[in-house]
Protein backbone atom coordinates (compact mmCIF):
# COMPACT_ATOMS: atom_id res chain seq x y z
CA UNK A 1 0.00 0.00 0.00
CA UNK A 2 2.38 2.56 0.78
CA UNK A 3 4.26 1.69 -2.37
CA UNK A 4 1.06 2.55 -4.63
CA UNK A 5 0.47 5.85 -2.48
CA UNK A 6 4.21 6.57 -3.09
CA UNK A 7 3.49 6.30 -6.80
CA UNK A 8 -0.29 7.66 -6.98
CA UNK A 9 1.21 10.75 -4.96
CA UNK A 10 4.07 11.15 -7.78
CA UNK A 11 1.57 10.80 -10.67
CA UNK A 12 -0.53 13.47 -8.71
CA UNK A 13 2.14 16.04 -8.05
CA UNK A 14 3.16 15.36 -11.61
CA UNK A 15 0.16 16.25 -13.24
CA UNK A 16 -1.12 12.78 -14.39
CA UNK A 17 -4.36 12.62 -12.86
CA UNK A 18 -5.81 16.60 -12.70
CA UNK A 19 -8.65 18.06 -9.93
CA UNK A 20 -11.33 15.80 -9.85
CA UNK A 21 -10.41 12.73 -11.96
CA UNK A 22 -11.88 9.58 -9.96
CA UNK A 23 -8.61 7.24 -9.05
CA UNK A 24 -10.40 3.56 -10.02
CA UNK A 25 -9.37 0.77 -7.53
CA UNK A 26 -9.50 -1.84 -9.97
CA UNK A 27 -7.29 0.14 -12.23
CA UNK A 28 -4.58 0.88 -10.16
CA UNK A 29 -4.97 -2.93 -8.91
CA UNK A 30 -4.30 -4.19 -12.12
CA UNK A 31 -1.38 -1.68 -12.59
CA UNK A 32 0.24 -2.68 -9.89
CA UNK A 33 -0.57 -6.48 -10.10
CA UNK A 34 -2.36 -6.67 -6.60
CA UNK A 35 -6.18 -6.96 -5.13
CA UNK A 36 -7.95 -4.15 -4.45
CA UNK A 37 -7.44 -4.55 -0.83
CA UNK A 38 -4.15 -3.08 -1.03
CA UNK A 39 -5.03 -0.25 -3.43
CA UNK A 40 -8.29 0.93 -0.77
CA UNK A 41 -5.36 1.33 1.90
CA UNK A 42 -3.12 3.67 -0.50
CA UNK A 43 -6.38 5.41 -1.11
CA UNK A 44 -6.82 6.35 2.73
CA UNK A 45 -3.20 6.82 3.15
CA UNK A 46 -3.80 9.65 0.35
CA UNK A 47 -6.74 10.81 1.59
CA UNK A 48 -4.42 11.70 5.05
CA UNK A 49 -2.26 13.45 2.87
CA UNK A 50 -4.92 15.36 1.56
CA UNK A 51 -4.55 14.57 -1.81
CA UNK A 52 -8.08 12.44 -2.59
CA UNK A 53 -11.34 12.79 -1.14
CA UNK A 54 -12.81 9.14 -0.52
CA UNK A 55 -16.80 9.00 -0.32
CA UNK A 56 -18.23 5.90 0.45
CA UNK A 57 -20.27 4.45 -2.78
CA UNK A 58 -18.43 6.93 -4.83
CA UNK A 59 -14.86 6.67 -4.95
CA UNK A 60 -11.76 8.40 -4.36
CA UNK A 61 -11.42 11.65 -6.38
CA UNK A 62 -8.02 13.67 -6.75
CA UNK A 63 -8.40 16.95 -4.42
CA UNK A 64 -6.57 19.70 -6.55
CA UNK A 65 -3.52 21.81 -4.41
CA UNK A 66 -1.54 24.03 -5.85
CA UNK A 67 1.71 26.35 -4.14
CA UNK A 68 -0.52 28.28 -1.78
CA UNK A 69 -1.97 24.90 0.12
CA UNK A 70 1.70 24.21 0.03
CA UNK A 71 2.70 26.99 1.61
CA UNK A 72 -0.08 27.02 4.47
CA UNK A 73 0.87 23.34 5.49
CA UNK A 74 4.51 24.86 5.94
CA UNK A 75 3.27 27.70 7.78
CA UNK A 76 1.13 25.68 9.82
CA UNK A 77 4.45 23.48 10.66
CA UNK A 78 6.09 26.54 11.17
CA UNK A 79 3.42 27.93 13.78
CA UNK A 80 4.10 24.30 15.54
CA UNK A 81 7.66 24.38 15.50
CA UNK A 82 7.99 27.50 17.17
CA UNK A 83 5.73 26.64 19.98
CA UNK A 84 7.67 23.55 20.18
CA UNK A 85 10.94 25.98 20.51
CA UNK A 86 9.22 27.68 23.17
CA UNK A 87 8.61 24.38 25.24
CA UNK A 88 11.66 22.64 24.84
CA UNK A 89 13.31 26.08 25.87
CA UNK A 90 11.83 25.73 29.37
CA UNK A 91 11.49 21.50 29.63
CA UNK A 92 14.27 20.12 27.31
CA UNK A 93 16.88 17.86 28.91
CA UNK A 94 20.45 18.60 28.78
CA UNK A 95 20.73 15.85 26.37
CA UNK A 96 17.85 16.69 24.16
CA UNK A 97 19.11 20.29 23.95
CA UNK A 98 22.94 18.65 23.01
CA UNK A 99 21.53 16.96 20.32
CA UNK A 100 19.47 19.68 19.01
CA UNK A 101 22.79 22.45 19.02
CA UNK A 102 24.75 19.56 17.46
CA UNK A 103 22.33 19.18 14.23
CA UNK A 104 21.89 22.91 14.41
CA UNK A 105 25.49 23.01 14.02
CA UNK A 106 25.41 20.47 11.22
CA UNK A 107 23.42 22.05 9.35
CA UNK A 108 24.71 25.65 9.35
CA UNK A 109 28.49 24.02 8.59
CA UNK A 110 25.90 22.05 5.26
CA UNK A 111 24.64 25.74 4.69
CA UNK A 112 28.11 27.50 3.86
CA UNK A 113 29.36 24.71 1.50
CA UNK A 114 28.62 26.06 -2.02
CA UNK A 115 27.87 22.48 -3.39
CA UNK A 116 26.16 20.55 -1.00
CA UNK A 117 23.44 18.56 -2.00
CA UNK A 118 19.88 19.55 -1.26
CA UNK A 119 18.43 16.66 -0.62
CA UNK A 120 21.19 15.88 2.12
CA UNK A 121 20.08 19.12 3.10
CA UNK A 122 16.34 18.96 3.41
CA UNK A 123 17.03 15.77 5.31
CA UNK A 124 19.50 16.95 7.64
CA UNK A 125 16.81 20.03 7.96
CA UNK A 126 14.29 17.36 8.88
CA UNK A 127 16.37 15.83 11.55
CA UNK A 128 16.99 18.89 13.14
CA UNK A 129 13.14 19.75 13.31
CA UNK A 130 12.12 15.87 14.53
CA UNK A 131 14.93 16.56 17.43
CA UNK A 132 13.27 19.67 18.43
CA UNK A 133 9.76 17.97 18.17
CA UNK A 134 10.91 14.82 20.38
CA UNK A 135 12.37 17.44 22.92
CA UNK A 136 9.71 19.66 23.50
CA UNK A 137 8.13 17.28 26.10
CA UNK A 138 4.76 17.46 24.30
CA UNK A 139 3.97 13.98 22.78
CA UNK A 140 0.75 15.51 21.25
CA UNK A 141 2.58 18.32 19.59
CA UNK A 142 5.40 15.85 18.32
CA UNK A 143 2.52 13.80 17.20
CA UNK A 144 1.08 16.83 14.98
CA UNK A 145 4.93 17.45 14.13
CA UNK A 146 5.37 14.35 12.56
CA UNK A 147 1.83 13.84 10.81
CA UNK A 148 2.58 16.90 9.19
CA UNK A 149 5.74 16.22 7.88
CA UNK A 150 5.22 12.48 6.98
CA UNK A 151 1.57 12.12 5.93
CA UNK A 152 0.70 15.84 4.61
CA UNK A 153 1.04 16.92 0.58
CA UNK A 154 4.49 19.05 2.31
CA UNK A 155 5.49 15.68 2.96
CA UNK A 156 5.10 13.90 -0.09
CA UNK A 157 6.56 16.81 -2.25
CA UNK A 158 9.74 17.40 0.14
CA UNK A 159 10.28 13.48 0.34
CA UNK A 160 10.75 13.76 -3.40
CA UNK A 161 12.45 16.93 -4.36
CA UNK A 162 14.98 18.65 -2.72
CA UNK A 163 12.41 22.29 -2.94
CA UNK A 164 14.46 25.13 -2.35
CA UNK A 165 17.61 24.27 -0.48
CA UNK A 166 19.55 24.18 -3.92
CA UNK A 167 21.06 27.75 -3.45
CA UNK A 168 23.37 28.64 -1.35
CA UNK A 169 21.66 31.60 -0.03
CA UNK A 170 18.44 29.45 0.83
CA UNK A 171 20.93 27.24 2.55
CA UNK A 172 22.40 29.96 4.94
CA UNK A 173 18.73 31.70 5.53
Amino acid sequence: PEQIADHLSAEIINGAYKTGDRIREQEIADLHGTSRGPVREAIRALEKRGMLRFTPRRGAYVMGFSLDAVADQFNIRATLMGLAARTAALVAGPEDLREFFDRVAALDSMAQVPDTDPMAFALASGRTGASLSRGCGNPHLSLLLRDLAELSLWGVIWRDKPLDFATYERRSE
